[in-house]
């Protein structure tokens, strides 16, 4: 084999490991872009969960009442402001929304008073006192 084609074959190696590197990088920058964007989701799901939390804090709080309402601070740099409608001793509706980074969201809940009889256990189950989350929806804005 000639000293040219020695050269040709080391570039033709060359070219195609450094094709496979930058193709390598592609997807690797792929990945944490996803990971990223999932990170951001989740993060957002946990601030309208505590939203919620707080707002059902206050209704209890303030012995279900009417509640001013006030925009307050979220988690994560953001803002959130809830409203109670058709409140009854037995349930009422919960509409919360949800600011940050730029992006809003409306969470609309259905709020129920167990009396007594136990609420919902759980990681994901939103209750305080006697009062529990019975349907929970969130839209787009």
């Amino acid at each position: 084999m000639g000293s040219a084609s020695k050269v040709i074959l080391v570039g033709a190696t060359s070219l195609i490991i450094g094709i496979f590197a930058v193709s390598l990088k592609t997807i690797q920058t792929n990945d944490i872009k996803t990971a990223m964007v999932d990170t951001k989701r989740v993060q957002f799901e946990q601030v309208q969960a505590a939203a919620v939390r707080s707002a059902m804090y206050y209704f209890v709080y303030y012995g279900c009442g009417n509640l001013p309402l006030t925009s307050k601070n979220a988690l994560g740099g953001g803002t959130y402001s809830y409203k109670f409608e058709n409140t009854t001793s037995s349930a009422t509706d919960l509409t919360v929304t949800v600011s940050l980074d730029g992006v809003s969201r409306v969470i609309t809940a259905r709020v129920e008073n167990t009396f007594g009889l136990g609420v919902n256990q759980g990681p994901r189950k939103m209750h305080r006192g006697t009062w529990q989350v019975t349907k929970y929806y969130v839209a787009r804005t």
